[in-house]
Protein backbone atom coordinates (compact mmCIF):
# COMPACT_ATOMS: atom_id res chain seq x y z
CA UNK A 1 0.00 0.00 0.00
CA UNK A 2 1.23 3.48 -0.80
CA UNK A 3 2.07 6.10 1.78
CA UNK A 4 -0.29 8.97 2.49
CA UNK A 5 0.87 12.34 1.27
CA UNK A 6 0.31 15.17 -1.16
CA UNK A 7 1.34 13.35 -4.34
CA UNK A 8 -1.04 11.68 -6.76
CA UNK A 9 -2.47 8.37 -5.63
CA UNK A 10 -2.08 5.20 -7.67
CA UNK A 11 -5.81 5.04 -8.32
CA UNK A 12 -5.82 8.49 -9.92
CA UNK A 13 -2.71 7.69 -11.94
CA UNK A 14 -4.26 4.48 -13.25
CA UNK A 15 -7.46 6.28 -14.25
CA UNK A 16 -5.46 8.99 -16.01
CA UNK A 17 -3.50 6.35 -17.90
CA UNK A 18 -6.52 4.20 -18.80
CA UNK A 19 -9.61 6.46 -18.69
CA UNK A 20 -11.60 3.93 -20.72
CA UNK A 21 -11.14 1.41 -17.88
CA UNK A 22 -12.07 3.77 -15.03
CA UNK A 23 -15.09 1.71 -13.95
CA UNK A 24 -13.06 -1.53 -13.72
CA UNK A 25 -10.20 0.23 -11.94
CA UNK A 26 -12.49 1.77 -9.33
CA UNK A 27 -14.47 -1.45 -8.87
CA UNK A 28 -11.27 -3.38 -8.29
CA UNK A 29 -10.13 -0.88 -5.68
CA UNK A 30 -13.51 -0.97 -3.95
CA UNK A 31 -13.29 -4.77 -3.78
CA UNK A 32 -9.85 -4.51 -2.18
CA UNK A 33 -11.20 -1.96 0.30
CA UNK A 34 -14.21 -4.14 1.10
CA UNK A 35 -12.00 -7.19 1.67
CA UNK A 36 -9.84 -5.20 4.09
CA UNK A 37 -12.88 -3.99 6.01
CA UNK A 38 -14.26 -7.54 6.25
CA UNK A 39 -10.92 -8.82 7.53
CA UNK A 40 -10.77 -6.09 10.16
CA UNK A 41 -14.34 -6.71 11.28
CA UNK A 42 -13.69 -10.43 11.59
CA UNK A 43 -10.68 -9.72 13.82
CA UNK A 44 -12.65 -7.27 15.94
CA UNK A 45 -15.45 -9.83 16.37
CA UNK A 46 -12.94 -12.53 17.32
CA UNK A 47 -11.35 -10.31 19.96
CA UNK A 48 -14.71 -9.09 21.28
CA UNK A 49 -15.83 -12.68 21.71
CA UNK A 50 -12.70 -13.50 23.67
CA UNK A 51 -10.74 -15.16 20.89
Amino acid sequence: MGAAGTGPVRLSLAIERWPDKEEKIVLGRLREFEAGIEKNLAEIKKRAEGG
